[in-house]
């Protein structure tokens, strides 16, 4: 049904479609804002409340204890055979109470020491092995993501292999078709005045201020909840990697050159398996 020219969605949906929806709704507003609603929360609570602003207190001298597990492999996180630590930015660690939920999926520093304590550490029983999982491109990779687009941003982020060589750790390329067509965005190419101001906020806050659109909790025209539909993530073959305990600035650019050609060549292999247009659709590293 449309009205206006916004299309709602039908009253006849079922109910698991609808709290579906619902969790991703919450989903967006906790996680995006989560550094914002951490503060706001703790400031709450120790201005305004009489007997848990003491518990905020210990929670205070629990967060000084914890301080630096963010940097020595997080905690653990339940997944048969594998020992998963995704990588995230730094400053999701230091707000309180928000920091719990990094914590809680399994997430570590985005930083050379918490990787290389991942990289340097044998995983623990019951897991046989540890993956270590980084976005490369970070919050730059965002302001590049259009639908029907597959670009990040590779190109002059080498200390990923750097660290690899040092421990002689395979990287795998995992790629994600589909993500990219979950939201439209207003794109600013680099030079713009948009993308300068974007640049600017991203140093200041360490997060993109992208200006993206979605889908509504009961309209499919616009919102902040991802478009419904499917995304399919392969992961590749491993490239392995020589250990080099103190690799050369040569010996790292080769590694690289070779990991972004893998990549590709994984890319055009996979997509036409789950992409309409594969023929014309090309994977973009730093335009």
């Amino acid at each position: 049904m449309e009205i206006l020219g916004i299309k709602f969605a039908p009253l006849n949906i079922p109910l698991e479609r609808r709290l579906q929806t619902l969790v991703i709704a919450i989903w967006i507003l906790v996680f995006p804002f989560g550094d914002f609603w951490g503060y706001i929360i703790t400031a709450y609570l120790l201005l305004y409340t009489q007997t848990l602003r003491y518990f905020m207190l210990l929670y205070f001298l629990w967060m000084y204890y914890d301080w630096n597990t963010c940097d020595r492999g997080g905690r653990r996180k339940l997944y048969p055979g594998l020992d998963i630590r995704l990588i995230t930015l730094d400053q999701h660690f230091k707000i309180p109470l928000f920091r719990e939920i990094p914590y809680s999926l399994g997430c570590c520093a985005a930083n050379a020491k918490s990787i290389e304590y991942l990289l340097s550490t044998p995983a623990k029983r019951p897991y046989t092995g540890r993956a270590t999982i980084l976005i490369v491109g970070g919050v730059s990779e965002s302001m590049e993501s259009l639908p029907g687009t597959y670009r990040i941003v590779m190109k002059k982020r080498k200390g990923f292999v750097k660290l690899a060589l040092k421990h002689g750790t395979p990287l795998v390329p995992v790629l994600s078709f589909g993500e990219t067509d979950l939201y439209n965005q207003v794109y600013s190419p680099e030079g713009s005045t948009l993308r300068r101001i974007q640049n600017y906020i991203r140093n200041v806050i360490g997060l993109a201020p992208v200006i993206f659109s979605g889908r509504g909790l009961f309209q499919y025209s616009f919102g902040l909840i991802p478009n419904r539909l499917p995304v399919t993530v392969v992961v590749g073959r491993p490239l392995e990697l020589p250990k080099i305990e103190k690799p050369t600035a040569e010996q790292i650019d080769e590694h690289h050159k070779k990991f972004m050609k893998h990549l590709i060549e994984f890319f055009e292999t996979q997509k036409y398996n789950y992409i309409k247009n594969a023929e014309t659709t090309t994977l973009e590293i730093d335009l």
